[in-house]
Formats: structure tokens, C-alpha cells, sequence
């Protein structure tokens, strides 16, 4: 909002080439004829906006608290002058305080009446002073009230005066020449400082009925709160800034200028360079956005992250609006907010959503000790959302949370052409993301569309709200979680739906989104914002100790056994038969001669001293190192014995099985485990393929049918096909290792058969052992 001042400084070059003035402040002129007419004056001025007639006004001492003292009273004349004739001691702090009278407006034409003080304060310096009362000098008092420490002293008084003075480009606050733009310029050419304040206080004009007209309500008073909070509070308030550079586009329309000055300054203050100033572009570059929502908490510079952006600056304003942001560091080029006004806001110091609207937007770059303004672009009404958040930090160590919609922008339409026009439809309030946390934030998500008819259609990721982890594999930083599209009227065949998720702040309670939605004519966008209470997590999603399982009976010795084991997607399968192998009180495996560590109690036991199997936490790794991963696993065990070849057909049933485990999280930090819901193998003996004779050869069909996160998954391999032939070794040991089972047959005469099954839901390896008989044993 800082170019607004810019550009507007830019402009009155071009306004003092079109009345023909320059040169230094103002001059010596005195003020016309007041009334009542005194013969010595000593105090002169005027009051703006005007002139004021009728004004009753007052000159004041003020003591260095702010106490004032009455010196004198008079009325204002025709043309806005007062004078009066008080002796007045030297470096003596003055006030003209200004109230009531009548005044037109230039830009409506209509009258008004002054509802509220103009107050001006000065040093008093000579016999002979100008001290005009206008907005600004109003809001100079104002900011000397506001201070949290009273002071009214000449030299605080003088240095606020002359800080303002400069941001306004003029070397007095007060002492300088009314005059009237709207009306041919005299003879006399005018001075720049008496042009800049004719500008800025016709520029307050517009803005305070830019500012009337959005909100029906707001008198003089309002408008003076809200030009001091621009002026000294908030320059880059979204609510303000773009009602000033359109009040002073509106001023600049009434004064006497030619059309194409006119032109010429307006596209200076609504954009500054780059883009050719017509009728056309001026009318699409004026401010008509929205401001709506606030921010809860401050939102400090440079500590969020926007979606879509590895890294970048950003700049909130007060109210928690963004509006400016860029990559890399101060020397690089960045997108600022210029007149356009930011709608939807909500921002609460970890997370920030928004939408900018209906003004302009401006590239600038740092450029010998200023800014270089580049590449200005004019928003629509619908703008361009924004989603920024916190990095996230303290994940916890496992669990699940529920995000609530705590704020949303509107679902605005792109068309594909400019005369498609799209659905109206807005988000519903249940609208909500899950997160998982295994050592990162895996998120689903339900999001609720309502059309204006009042149906709803719910977009959906993989496995829903309930099970998060199903909708990818995701990062802390950023999620890409895709949701199912209904078919319906609302949304046709080959819609698509993505959510772009930020987790932020610390706990990962909070997050940003973008919503994207591909319809055949065009895209529908929109930003959210998720929160959860501050509380600890469900302690869904944290890994289950299990159950002990139907127990190993008789237990096996420790000696020789193949061990089948999966752990962090590498296979562990023994090729030969390993005496390291040992056994716990419970039967349970403890140790075997490979990179992994066995630890913890175990759970899913079952089978005898030739099969058995369980699960039992795995480590590899160390923490020392930083990676260290513990899982709970399943295993088989199976003591090497001969198999004699058989003929015929062998038909091996369940007996029993652990749970379903995943590839993913560490520690407590891992998912529910699934279950195997059926399972059997059917052996083929000298055959290969299955119904081609070949002796010495055997295959398997195997069919497991089971479910992980609410997810089915299961082989069922065609006899036709079979999964090839087993493999024979050591000894005559008939084993499986191919198409995600690996095992062996054990026991008298290939009685049993233990194994470890692999199978992936939406990309998640997942795993369980499982412990067969031959049917007839």
C-alpha cells in the first residue's frame, strides 16, 4: 500500500505540469476575507475539506501534557478563513480546533455539515502564522494523543508535525496556500506544496465517501479514524488503502485537468507503469474488491510457508492479511498487494487463508536503495486464494486427530472460455481432514460441496477420514491427497478433485489446503483452513500390543530352522537352515544370525516344534545414527525335514494367522494391524504347469483373502496359471519364495506348511504369517 503514496507523488508531477505550478511551498498569501473582518491578524488559516463556513473556531495554548487553554474564538468565513488576534509567546505550543459549518462537497456536489472536530497544532514561531485545519493535521493531534506517554512539548509537537510532512511530500503541515483544483488555475502559477495538499485533501474527500458508500454508516469522524490508522497504524491495510487510491481516482475526475491528464494520473495512481492507461484499463484497475474475515493472532514476517511454494517471504498486515510475498531473500523480486482488497481472511498466528480481489497486483524488485515496480496485473472480483502456514514442528510420536473447518474462501470459477460460466456452490461445515501421525502427517479428507439448491456432494480421499493412510504416501511439508468425484449432475464423468494439504504449527494440529476442482468447461478453487483442539491425540493409529495367540505346542529347540521375515521391504528368507535360531519361554523366535534385533513381548503365537509362528518387534538401525526403525513383524519358523515327492493333489487348510502389519511408521508410531480373513494352498505333485505331468516338480495354488484398514486385499491365482513351481533344496526341503509368499513344509510327511504373505493396499506393503495343515492329517 506504501506505492499507493509513490504513485501519487509521481502523479502530482504530472498535475503540476498541467497547471503549470512548481517550485517551493507555500506562499504568503493570507486566506480571503473572514468574518467577522479584523484588522490585525496574527493567527490566519483555513479549513479543509472545504471551505467551511460557519466554523466555529478555536485558538488554544497547550501545555506539555496536552492541556489546553481558550485564547480566543471566532467564526469562519465564506471561504473557509479564520484569523485572530491573540498575543502569543514564542515556542509556544497552538492548537485551532475547528467544528460545525457548512461546506460542499466537489465530488458529489452535495452539501455537508463539519460533525466533528479539525484540530491543528503548531509551534508558535513569529508575529505573523499560517495554521490551516485539514484531515491531516486532525490525525497529527490524534497520533500525539494516542501516545502512551503524554507529550506535548515544542520539539515533539514540531517532529511529529515534520515526519508527516514528509510522508506527504510537503514541507508544512500547516502553513501553506488553499487552493482549488476543480477550477481553472489563475494567473499566478501555483506552488507544488499548495498543489500536493489540494490533491491529498481532495483525495480524503473520495476516500471518506469510498468509505460511506461500502458501509452506509461511517461520518467524517469514521473516515478520520480510519485515514489515521492507514497514516500511522497500518499503512497496508487492505480495508483502507484500496478507498483511498479510488477517492483520489474520484478527485481527480473533478478537477480541471483535460481528459487526458486525467487519464494519465489515474493509471500512475491505480498501477504505476507498464500497462497503457485507456478508459478501459483505468475502469478494470479501479479498487472494487471485498475485505472480509480477521485474524485472530499476529502473523510474523517470514515464518510461513505458502502451498505450491518451497520457500519464500511473507508479510501479513495487521489484521492478518497477506499482501506480499516472494522466494528467496530481500534482493529478490516479490508480489505485493497494491490496491486490491483481501477477502475470506482467517489467520491465527500458525495458519493463514485468504483471497485477493478486484484491484491490482504489482511485482517489485529492489533496485538502488528503492523499489522497482514491474509487471503490474489486475485482479478480477474473484481474485486468486492464498493458503499459507507454520512448519510444522512436535510431531507426536502416533495417533490420530480430526481437523475442523475453521475457515474457507469462496469456490470461485475459471472458465476454460471466457463465457462459460460455472456452478454456484459453496463448502459445507462438516468439511474435515484427518491427520495420522507416524513419524510425518499422513491426511484424508470428506469435503462437503453444496449446491444452491441445498444438495450436497461429498469429495472423498482413499479410505476416507477413517483411514488416512490410504490416501498416499505423504510428506510432512505437503500432501497431494486426491478425492473421489461422485458422478452426478453436479459433477459429470471425468471431473477431477485434488486437496493440496499443508500440516502446520506445533502438535501438526492445524492446516492449510487447496482445493482444485476439473470440470470439462473450467477449474473451481478454493482455500480452507483446519484446526483441532490443543489436546493430545486419539491413540488410533498408535501400534497395538495384540493378543497372544492359540500358543506353541510342543515348543521348538533351538538348532537349525528356516526363518521367513520381512522387515523394512527387505526379504530375511534363510536359504539354508540357520543353528543360530533360538526360541523364548513361549516358543516365541528371539534371535537368528542377520542385521536385525528382536525385542519386546510377542504376540499371535501358534503351531509346534516343526512350524510355528508370531510377531515380535524388529529393529534395525540405531538411534545413534538417526535410523533406527522398529516394527512389530511376523515371522515363520519351520524345522528342515525331507518331503518324500508325492503324487496326487495336497490340500492344506488355516490354522492360524498373525495380524496384518504395515511398512510404515516406527516404534508405537505404526498402523492398526489388519486381519487375514481366509486363507488356503492347494499343492499339485508332478505337475508343472498344473494339469501338465513332471515328475519331481509340484505347484501351488494359493488363495488368502484378508483386510487392512477397512481395505480388502487377497490372492486368489487361477489353477490354470498356478504361482509355479516350489521350489526343492536342502535335502529335499520343499520351499515357496516367489509371488509375495515365501515358506516351507515341515512335519511327517509335509504335514504342515508355515509362511509369510505379502500383499500392498493403495501402495502400502503390508504382511502377516500364516500356519497351515494338510487336510486328513
Amino acid at each position: 500500500m506504501r506505492s499507493i503514496k509513490q504513485c501519487a507523488g509521481i502523479a502530482l508531477a504530472v498535475l503540476l505540469s498541467a497547471c503549470g505550478g512548481g517550485g517551493g511551498g507555500g506562499g504568503d498569501s493570507t486566506p480571503g476575507t473572514p468574518s467577522p473582518p479584523v484588522a490585525t491578524t496574527t493567527v490566519t488559516g483555513n479549513i479543509a475539506p472545504g471551505p467551511v463556513n460557519g466554523a466555529a473556531v478555536q485558538l488554544l495554548s497547550v501545555d506539555n501534557q496536552g492541556r489546553t487553554t481558550l485564547l480566543q474564538e471566532v467564526r469562519s468565513g465564506t471561504d473557509g478563513g479564520y484569523a485572530f488576534t491573540a498575543s502569543i509567546t514564542a515556542e509556544t505550543v497552538v492548537m485551532v480546533s475547528a467544528t460545525g459549518g457548512t461546506w460542499t462537497d466537489p465530488i458529489s456536489k452535495a452539501g455537508a455539515t463539519l460533525d466533528t472536530k479539525l484540530r491543528a497544532v503548531e509551534v508558535w514561531t513569529g508575529p505573523l502564522r499560517r495554521i490551516n485545519a485539514t484531515p491531516y493535521t486532525e490525525i497529527n493531534v490524534r497520533s500525539l494523543e494516542k501516545a502512551t506517554t503524554p507529550d506535548w512539548s515544542p520539539a515533539k509537537v514540531r517532529a511529529v508535525g515534520l515526519t508527516l510532512a514528509g510522508e506527504l511530500g510537503v514541507a508544512s503541515l500547516t502553513d501553506f496556500l488553499r487552493i482549488d483544483l476543480t477550477q481553472p488555475p489563475g494567473a499566478t502559477a501555483p506552488k507544488a506544496d499548495d498543489v500536493a495538499h489540494a490533491l491529498v485533501n481532495g483525495a480524503f474527500i473520495g476516500f471518506w465517501r469510498r468509505l460511506q458508500a461500502a458501509s452506509a454508516t461511517t461520518d467524517l469522524s469514521a473516515a478520520l479514524d480510519g485515514l489515521h490508522r492507514l497514516t500511522f497504524v497500518d499503512t497496508e491495510d487492505d480495508r483502507l488503502g484500496p478507498a483511498m487510491a479510488g477517492g483520489t481516482v474520484d478527485y481527480v475526475d473533478v478537477t480541471s485537468l483535460t481528459a487526458d491528464d486525467k487519464l494519465r494520473i489515474k493509471g500512475l495512481i491505480l498501477y504505476g507503469k507498464d500497462i497503457l492507461p485507456t478508459a478501459a484499463t483505468v475502469a478494470d484497475a479501479m479498487p472494487k474488491g471485498v475485505s472480509s474475515g480477521a485474524g485472530l493472532a499476529p502473523m510474523p514476517d517470514d515464518q510461513f510457508r505458502l502451498i505450491g511454494q518451497r520457500q519464500g517471504r511473507t508479510h501479513f498486515n495487521q489484521r492478518g492479511a497477506l499482501v506480499s510475498y516472494g522466494e528467496g531473500d530481500a534482493k529478490t523480486s516479490r508480489n505485493e498487494l497494491y490496491t486490491a482488497s483481501v477477502a475470506e481472511v482467517f489467520a491465527d498466528g500458525d495458519i493463514g487463508i485468504g483471497r485477493w480481489n478486484g484491484g491490482v497486483e504489482i511485482v517489485t524488485l529492489p533496485s538502488g536503495g528503492g523499489l522497482f515496480v514491474q509487471n503490474p496485473s489486475i485482479l478480477s472480483t474473484s481474485g486468486r486464494m492464498y493458503a499459507a502456514a507454520k512448519p510444522v514442528s512436535q510431531i507426536p510420536a502416533c495417533g490420530s486427530r480430526r481437523l475442523s473447518l475453521a475457515g474457507s474462501t469462496k469456490l470461485t470459477f475459471t472458465p476454460l472460455n471466457w463465457n462459460d460460466v460455472g456452478p454456484d456452490l459453496t463448502l459445507t461445515a462438516d468439511t474435515a481432514l484427518s491427520a495420522l501421525y507416524l513419524g510425518n502427517v499422513q491426511i484424508g479428507a470428506d469435503v462437503g460441496i453444496r449446491t444452491s439448491g441445498g444438495e450436497v456432494v461429498r469429495l472423498r480421499s482413499q479410505g476416507a477420514l477413517e483411514h488416512p493412510e490410504l490416501a498416499g504416501l505423504q510428506l510432512d511439508a505437503e500432501n497431494e491427497v486426491y478425492l473421489n468425484v461422485p458422478v452426478s449432475a453436479l459433477f459429470p464423468a471425468g471431473t477431477t478433485a485434488k486437496l493440496t494439504v499443508r500440516p502446520a504449527g506445533a502438535g501438526a494440529r492445524k492446516a492449510v489446503a487447496h482445493l482444485s476442482i476439473g470440470l470439462p468447461t473450467g477449474g473451481l478453487y478454493a482455500a480452507l483452513a483446519f484446526t483441532a483442539p490443543d489436546a493430545a491425540p486419539d491413540a488410533q493409529g498408535c501400534a497395538t500390543t495384540g493378543a497372544p495367540g492359540a500358543g506353541i505346542n510342543p515348543k521348538p529347540a533351538a538348532g537349525n530352522h528356516f526363518v521367513f521375515l520381512s522387515h523394512n521391504n527387505e526379504s530375511l528368507f534363510m536359504g539354508v537352515p540357520r543353528d543360530e535360531v533360538s526360541f523364548g519361554a513361549s516358543g516365541e523366535l528371539t534371535s537368528v544370525l542377520s542385521a536385525v534385533r528382536f525385542s519386546g513381548p510377542a504376540f499371535d503365537l501358534a503351531g509346534n516344534e516343526h512350524a510355528s509362528i508370531g510377531r515380535v518387534t524388529v529393529s534395525s538401525g540405531n538411534a545413534v545414527d538417526g535410523n533406527l526403525v522398529q516394527r512389530s513383524q511376523p515371522y515363520a519358523v519351520v524345522r528342515p525335514a525331507t518331503i518324500a515327492p508325492r503324487v496326487g493333489t495336497a490340500q492344506y487348510q488355516l490354522v492360524a494367522a498373525t495380524a496384518v502389519t504395515a511398512e510404515r511408521g516406527s516404534g508405537s508410531a505404526q498402523l492398526p494391524p489388519g486381519l487375514i480373513d481366509s486363507a488356503s494352498v492347494t499343492v499339485y505333485f508332478d505337475q508343472y504347469p498344473i494339469g501338465s505331468p513332471n515328475v519331481g516338480s509340484a505347484t501351488a495354488r494359493i488363495q488368502v483373502a484378508g483386510r487392512f484398514s477397512g481395505i480388502s486385499f487377497g490372492t486368489d491365482v487361477s489353477a490354470a496359471q498356478g504361482i509355479g513351481p516350489l521350489d526343492v533344496r536342502s535335502g529335499g526341503q520343499t520351499l515357496v519364495e516367489m509371488n509375495r509368499v515365501m515358506g516351507a513344509f515341515t512335519g511327517p510327511d509335509g504335514e504342515y506348511l508355515a509362511l509369510v504373505y505379502m500383499d500392498g493396499v493403495n501402495g502400502i506393503p503390508v504382511k502377516a504369517a500364516l500356519l497351515f495343515r494338510r487336510q486328513g492329517s
